[in-house]
C-alpha cells in the first residue's frame, strides 16, 4: 500500500511539473523595451584655407586648412587626408567643433618640401552621422629656392621682399640678371 501511495504521488508530482509550462507558456509575453531608432543626420563637409595665395604657398610658410560640416552632432571626427604624388603623407583625426549649428575643424601646416598636394575630408558613418567627404583640393607648395632663369611663385615672393628693401628687380616673376644683382 505503501508503495501505491508512492507511485500516485509521484505521477500526481510529474503531472504537476508538466503543467506549470503550459501555464507559463500561457501568459502574455513581456514587452521588449525598445528604444526608437535613431536618424542618421545627413552632412556636407567643405574645405577652406587661410594664409595662400592662389592656392599656392612658400614652403615653410605657416597655413591652415579649415574645413566646415554642414550639420553639428557631438561626439564626431573628421579625417583629413594630404596626399604628394597619389601617396598619402598626412592623416589626421581631428574632432568636430560646434560653431552655432555647424561643425568645424582646423590642422594648422608648414610643409617645407615643394609638391602638389590632394587634400580631402571625410567622416566616417556612425550611429548619429552619415558618411561624408569633401571634394579633393589641390594645393601647391612652392619651393623656397630660386636661380636664374626660375620662374613662378618663388621667384615673385624674392622679388617683392627685394622691392620692399628697395631694389629694382626685372621681370615680375622672371629671374633674370636685374634680380640676381639685386
Amino acid at each position: 500500500m505503501a508503495r501505491r501511495r508512492c507511485a500516485i504521488g509521484s505521477a500526481v508530482l510529474s503531472l504537476a511539473l508538466l503543467a506549470v509550462p503550459a501555464v507559463a507558456a500561457a501568459q502574455d509575453p513581456v514587452p521588449e523595451l525598445t528604444e526608437p531608432p535613431v536618424v542618421q543626420v545627413k552632412t556636407t563637409i567643405k574645405l577652406g584655407f587661410t594664409g595662400l595665395t592662389q592656392r599656392q604657398v612658400l614652403g615653410g610658410e605657416s597655413w591652415t586648412i579649415k574645413g566646415t560640416v554642414g550639420t553639428f552632432v557631438a561626439g564626431q571626427n573628421v579625417v583629413l587626408t594630404i596626399t604628394r604624388r597619389g601617396r598619402k603623407l598626412i592623416t589626421r583625426t581631428l574632432a568636430i567643433k560646434q560653431d552655432g549649428s555647424v561643425g568645424r575643424f582646423a590642422l594648422p601646416m608648414k610643409l617645407n618640401q615643394g609638391g602638389r598636394l590632394t587634400i580631402r575630408a571625410s567622416h566616417a558613418a556612425t550611429a548619429e552621422m552619415a558618411a561624408a567627404q569633401s571634394s579633393s583640393v589641390r594645393v601647391r607648395v612652392v619651393s623656397r629656392y630660386a636661380r636664374a632663369g626660375d620662374r613662378g611663385l618663388a621667384v615673385k615672393y624674392l622679388q617683392s621682399r627685394l622691392s620692399r628693401l628697395g631694389y629694382v628687380v626685372g621681370k615680375r616673376g622672371f629671374y633674370d640678371s636685374r634680380t640676381g644683382r639685386a
